[in-house]
């Protein structure tokens, strides 16, 4: 080695090690050929026993497609902008670095990694898959952070969609296995063509990256890559069926909120019909608005003419199976997404009435059947306006004589803001001797916070963490303190979606009271058969009761 070069050399590492944790080089084939900095820490052992290793093993499984492909661009591009992935956790918390690497022409045989800690010790992102995709949500969100930071940055970037209509068939002819190599690769190729290394997985197959507008081949490159991809996983060529279109950045004088409307409508719509996506944000924005106005329209002529259904499921008592009451389920006539047409409804503000027209129908079915005990949802957005507490007791007066057989289970599908309008509309309900339940416990960290403000009677564990604890020792374990806590507030618990022995039998082990699943019986449209099953629970010794 030429004393020029030596002095080259140590002028960029301590360049590099000015700005970075660690220095790496690797061959073209990224193995590791030394390692400079703080190795122990960063990685777990010192340099020397690093050597010989590929420099890929040493990070996260989700990163490690998209980081190859982008050190292998390195020896065309001369140089790769940082991008943040995650080192191997080996049992500890993941630690996110930044990663760059830069390619000399004349030691054509080497690439020069350097990695700085962007954090010293993080958990994995909440908002990404197992491939290093982020949500359609934040996808839509670092768009407008781009926007946001400037119109000379977002006027630079297109937004490409890709949606891969064959994926969903290619996934039956593969094992688990292939299936996770598969996706990986795939989000490896969108990553790298994506700024800063961030791509998006919307719904139904359908994927987002951010890519600099100036790339005119870029949309035919990511089709071959794709497509690459799909070969070498043993796919006849164009078995992906990819289907892409960009749209440019560009926002006129939209205000960030008409912004974060058109952004999301551009990738909801691509998902569902790619061929349907207006060409600009603009256009997106408008077409947005006319959706809205239409659906608008057609739930709030679904709540005024009563046009759907009340379906019942019972709850029994675990330890005899006798029916306790029945769970009151909503079901559009029309065939619409129920969960869609809820998470619509809070958005533009119908869930209250909504809730009001469901509450009315049930409770008029309830006072018409007089052995039928029944438990109805509300919304916990509903609960903590006024305007819906004021509408609800005028509502209820007629029906105050059903307090023993009629109960309010709060949902968590819209998030409670004001925690104390909707704890004193709660107490009200106490004070009318109406029974209150906290439905879906465990699905979302706002949870433990309804139980700490609200006092309630029931909590009802959510179905997919219930269902989940079957086989995870550490789900079983969570469940068993939930019910503890449950039971030293003075609440009985209530499991959801138990469809089977196994479950039942875990279910009772972890002292949960009740039960709810195809189990125990399916959702019936006829009250007068739900009541019958409570008259037959009745004739067995069982008496009216909430407790």
């Amino acid at each position: 080695m030429s004393e020029n070069y030596k002095a080259q050399r140590d002028s960029y590492i301590a360049y590099s090690l000015a700005a970075a944790d660690l220095l790496i080089e690797v061959g073209l084939d990224l193995t590791i050929k030394s390692v400079v900095g703080a190795a122990r820490t960063l990685l777990g052992a010192e340099g020397a026993a690093l050597k010989g290793r590929s420099v890929i093993e040493l990070f996260q499984p989700q990163d490690q497609a998209f980081l190859q492909r982008k050190l292998k661009d390195t020896t065309k591009k001369g140089r790769i902008d940082p991008v943040a992935v995650y080192l191997r956790a080996d049992g500890k918390a993941a630690m996110l670095v930044n990663v760059g690497a830069c390619f000399i022409p004349s030691r054509a045989d080497e690439i020069h990694l350097t990695l700085s800690i962007l954090n010293n010790v993080r958990p994995d992102a909440p908002d990404q898959d197992e491939t290093g995709l982020v949500t359609a949500e934040r996808f839509n969100e670092l768009a407008l952070d781009i926007i946001r930071a400037g119109a000379s940055k977002a006027a630079d970037l297109d937004m490409t969609l890709i949606k891969l209509k064959g994926l969903t068939k290619v996934r039956t002819t593969l094992s688990a296995d292939q299936q996770a190599l598969l996706m990986q690769e795939i989000a490896g190729v969108l990553r790298a063509n994506s700024v800063a290394g961030q791509g998006g997985a919307l719904p139904d197959d359908s994927f987002g990256v951010l890519r600099p507008a100036s790339d005119q081949h870029a949309e035919a490159r990511l089709m071959a890559e794709i497509d690459a991809v799909g070969q070498a996983a043993g796919l006849a060529s164009g078995a992906l069926g990819p289907k892409m279109m960009s749209i440019h950045l560009k926002t006129g004088n939209l205000d960030h909120a008409a912004i974060k409307k058109a952004l999301a409508y551009i990738t909801q719509t691509f998902a569902k019909s790619p061929d349907q996506v207006p060409p600009t944000i603009e256009a997106s924005l408008e077409a947005a608005m006319e959706d809205t106005v239409a659906e608008f329209s057609s739930i709030k002529s679904v709540i005024d003419n009563g046009d759907f259904q009340i379906f019942y499921q019972p709850i029994v008592r675990l330890y005899d199976r006798t029916v306790h009451h029945h769970e009151a389920l909503l079901r559009l006539k029309d065939g619409r997404n129920l969960y869609d047409t809820i998470n619509f409804s809070e958005q533009i503000g119908l869930i209250h009435d909504l809730d009001l027209a469901v509450c009315q129908k049930v409770l008029s079915a309830v006072g018409a059947q007089a052995d039928a005990v029944v438990a109805v949802n509300i919304s916990g957005q509903s609960i903590a306006s006024p305007q819906f507490g004021h509408d609800f007791r005028k509502l209820i007066q007629p029906y105050r004589n059903l307090n023993k057989r009629v109960m309010f289970e709060i949902t968590e599908t819209g998030e409670v803001k004001d925690f104390e309008t909707a704890r004193r509309f709660i107490a009200w309900l106490h004070q009318m001797s109406f029974r209150v339940c906290l439905d879906d416990f465990g699905s979302g960290a706002a949870s433990y916070n309804y139980l700490r403000h609200f006092e309630v009677d029931f909590v009802k564990i959510d179905g997919p963490f219930l269902r989940e604890a079957v086989n995870d020792s550490r789900q079983r374990a969570l469940i068993r303190s939930i019910v503890s806590l449950s039971h030293e507030l003075g609440c009985q618990v209530i499991g959801e979606m138990i469809e089977n022995a196994e479950m039942d039998e875990m279910a009772r082990q972890l002292s949960i009271e009740f039960g709810q699943g195809y189990l125990f019986g399916r959702p019936s449209p006829d009250l007068s058969s739900a009541a019958v099953s409570a008259v037959t629970a009745r004739r067995k010794g069982v008496t009216e009761s909430w407790s």
